[in-house]
């Protein structure tokens, strides 16, 4: 009697995507919103994640500072920034891990949003600590805070952050060489009247890089349009977040949503 053969986890992976899974590539720092979407809090720290103080003794932990702050879209990230007087800003919101005390710091400019989750940060903090450590307010100690931060200083506004002011370069991918090239095709006003169902193109926007590949593109350029991204990004010497989308598949990317008007 035959046997039937049983699916590899590999190829049931792909028939649950019905063989269109979203090709993503996310960079430290640069993520786009929809990966931030993911998680209520995304943190940020220097040589991986201490394990509190279940393993680690109370007098030998490193203080470190965290900066708690919201981008344009409403996501939240804590990172760690440098110890001393010189990361703090009038603008954002603090946490000072200094182990059995957690210290919550609020810029006076920082706004309600970004304190209430500093204020939850330091809590899950305080939670993970096994009941060796308790957050508190920067008011409640300023002695002890401005001591572990090496004294007193005044402490700078916040850095007015600049909006980039590149316009996003819409390229064709193609393999008529033989090898696969991009060629710049349009830049600036965008359209989705410029894309091509037999070919493949690369959409270098001012956060983001998008691939967006035809349904009728030549095999070649189907395949390779994320490399050719990975090749554009290193040739320009840029870090950035990219994703992959299908031509006739829902693309729900704010990002591409506000390069072609969609």
């Amino acid at each position: 009697m035959r046997k039937a053969q049983l699916p590899t986890k590999q190829s049931s992976l792909m028939l649950f995507f019905d063989d269109e899974g979203t090709q993503h590539r996310e960079v430290e720092g640069r993520e786009s919103p929809e990966f931030k979407k993911l998680f209520k809090e995304l943190k940020y720290m220097n040589g991986g994640i201490e394990t509190g103080f279940k393993h680690v003794a109370v007098e030998t932990y490193t203080p470190k500072l965290f900066r708690v702050q919201r981008d344009k879209y409403h996501h939240v990230s804590v990172n760690e920034v440098s110890m001393g007087t010189a990361s703090l800003n009038k603008g954002d919101c603090f946490i000072l891990d200094a182990g059995t005390k957690i210290y919550k710091y609020y810029g006076e400019e920082s706004n309600a949003f970004e304190k209430n989750c500093c204020g939850t940060a330091a809590e899950n903090m305080e939670n993970e600590r096994d009941g060796q450590a308790k957050s508190i307010d920067f008011t409640d100690d300023e002695e002890g805070f401005w001591s572990i931060l090496g004294g007193k200083a005044e402490v700078s506004a916040k850095e007015a952050v600049e909006e980039p002011v590149s316009e996003p370069v819409l390229y064709k991918i193609s393999n008529e060489s033989g090898s696969l090239e991009t060629t710049e095709i349009a830049r600036g006003d965008l359209k989705t009247s410029m894309l091509e169902s037999d070919a493949s193109f690369i959409v270098d926007g001012p956060y983001q890089l998008y691939v967006w590949v035809g349904k009728d593109a030549d095999k070649a350029e189907r395949l390779g349009a994320m490399n050719s991204a990975k090749t554009f990004l290193e040739k320009h010497d840029k870090d950035r977040s990219c994703v992959c989308f299908k031509e006739g598949k829902p693309i729900n990317s704010l990002g591409w949503q506000k390069l072609f008007g969609a």
